[in-house]
């Protein structure tokens, strides 16, 4: 009896973690939009959202087409929310869009500007 309650209780992990790593075992990253169903439409952006995206394409047009971008931005606020130093902030953004610390600085301010609340 216990043991198959063991065993009930494998797979029941292994059913949750599943999809949290690929072949090699390595985690992934959910897919941003992964929740949504197939045919749902993205909730139009804010004018906010619009001016940050704006500002990260002006600055790397990669950086502004990535689809996480407003994810990416999103954690820059909470980066600074947690009084993470601005270099710790700068790092974080470059790493999170791949880019140098130049333009991290400039996609930081941008989402201190138009996502991060006052």
């Amino acid at each position: 009896m216990l043991a198959g309650r063991v065993l009930v209780a494998a797979g029941l992990v292994t059913f949750a973690l599943a999809g949290c790593s690929d072949d090699s075992g390595e985690w992934v990253a959910p897919q941003p939009g992964a929740s949504r169903t197939p045919g749902q439409e993205a909730a139009p952006l804010s004018d906010k959202q619009k001016a940050f995206l704006e500002q990260v394409t002006a600055a790397d047009a990669k950086a502004g087409a990535n689809e996480s971008a407003l994810d990416f931005g999103r954690g820059i606020c909470l980066d600074t929310e947690q009084g993470k130093t601005d270099a710790q902030v700068t790092r974080n953004a470059a790493n999170r869009f791949a880019v140098d610390t130049a333009i991290a600085k400039t996609i930081v301010k941008a989402a201190r500007t138009n996502l991060c609340e006052k």
